[in-house]
């Protein structure tokens, strides 16, 4: 039997008056956007939780639902169904926000509330279900919805988690960086990334910038070494997790902040916006070691489609901002071809239409043990098995085909590999 998920969403009436729209739905406001999230980050952290990162998906839920409450001719009776009656983790579920396990173990919540920011920021911290949404450890990440409305603006927040994303976010004023945790009650059921206990530091060429692991704590000083950027590498002593922060963007988002924060242009998909966390290098271990290693080239592509392989593993990833169709695509080296159709012989899915940020992965059959999330996938389509002697792409240079067209040459030993689709 399975148990429900515990996700708090408020379905009461945030006004005792019936409002009538008279004006189309203005635009967002993303200085009033970024105010909320302020606040939700100074309450989080004076409640000893970690701050959320803002997330284009989540935001796009947010602006999708405010625009359609302030679309009816009233105030709805419950302002987190939409036109269809879904519920935001119905909602989140059609923006293929990962889940967990099951469909239904999905980290999302949401809080709505209409007026100014201070009203709605203690609206919802004398509410106690507002503020147990607002205050769950579960969540990471954040969209928010700030739609200019007679009473000010209209709300709508929808916190979220992704399994294996644990952001990191950095404070340059204290030289402070905030680590996340897995706190979500599905996560302990789930092939992915637990409770972590310990991490290690990378700067951007992946040199370790600490001697060994250290142990979890939500906050840690920057290394004075660090860089512009560094990774974070989250373990919890089976699985690791590889977080890219930039350090001069990648800010926790507080009170007095100057600078705005909105989703780039190039975040707004159809289906998915993009993944909030940058595609990365694959993160290598030596086992004799245990060294683990971000691989220089670990960079933020512009490209539709990224293939990451090593000796023993592959992965294709889409990176383009939204569904593509990968139908008629095979990879060809070293006498071997691998047709993407023969993905689908393992999974059901289409290949007309993958999601952006998922992947298709194959891996050595000889290989046991867990399978590793390639950096910048956000859900794993399919996984294929190969025998050892057909891992073409690591004996030789490789091609990606589509019908006559070489669409891209991949080198052997690269690691990675850009695909621009016509």
């Amino acid at each position: 039997m399975f148990r429900h998920l515990r996700v708090l969403v408020t379905a009461g009436v945030l006004v005792c008056f019936v409002m009538m729209f008279q004006n189309p739905v203005q635009a967002q406001d993303d200085e009033v956007a970024q105010e909320i999230i302020e606040e939700l980050n100074a309450w989080r952290i004076e409640e000893g939780l970690w701050p959320l990162k803002p997330n284009a998906i989540l935001t796009q839920m947010a602006i999708d639902q405010a625009t359609y409450v302030l679309s009816q001719p009233s105030f709805p009776n419950d302002i987190h169904l939409d036109a269809d009656g879904e519920s935001p983790r119905e909602r989140a579920l059609d923006y293929n926000w990962p889940y967990y396990t099951l469909p239904g173990q999905i980290a999302i919540g949401e809080n709505g509330a209409n007026g100014s920011v201070s009203y709605a920021m203690n609206f919802w911290l004398e509410s106690e279900t507002h503020r147990k949404t607002a205050l769950n450890p579960a969540y990471r990440e954040v969209g928010v919805a700030a739609l200019p409305s007679e009473y000010g603006h209209f709300f709508m927040v929808v916190f979220g988690s992704r399994p294996d994303v644990l952001p990191a976010l950095v404070d340059p004023a204290s030289g402070t960086l905030y680590l996340a945790n897995e706190e979500f009650e599905w996560a302990d059921d789930f092939t992915a990334l637990r409770e972590v206990t310990q991490i290690r530091l990378f700067d951007a060429d992946g040199r370790p910038l600490s001697e060994d692991w250290i142990p979890w704590s939500e906050t840690i000083s920057v290394p004075a070494n660090a860089g512009s950027t560094i990774f974070v590498l989250y373990s919890d002593g089976e699985n690791e997790a590889l977080s890219m922060v930039n350090l001069t963007t990648d800010y926790v988002l507080l009170p007095g902040d100057q600078i705005v924060v909105a989703p780039p242009a190039e975040e707004v998909p159809a289906e998915e916006i993009r993944e909030d966390q940058p595609p990365l290098e694959e993160s290598t271990a030596d086992p004799d070691t245990q060294e683990s290693v971000v691989p220089a080239t670990a960079a933020v592509v512009d490209v539709d489609l990224k293939i990451i392989y090593t000796g023993d593993t592959l992965s294709i990833i889409n990176l383009s901002g939204e569904p593509l169709d990968m139908s008629g695509i095979s990879l060809q080296g070293n006498g071997q071809t691998l047709p993407l159709e023969q993905f689908t012989r393992v999974a059901d899915f289409s290949l007309v239409g993958v999601p952006n940020n998922h992947c298709l992965q194959a891996r050595d059959s000889a290989l046991t043990g867990d399978v590793t999330m390639p950096p910048g996938c956000s859900w794993a389509r399919s996984l294929l098995y190969v025998n050892t002697t057909a891992l073409f792409w690591s004996a030789a240079d490789f091609t990606v085909e589509r019908g006559e067209v070489v669409l891209a040459t991949c080198p052997a030993g690269s690691g990675f590999c850009e695909v621009d689709m016509p």
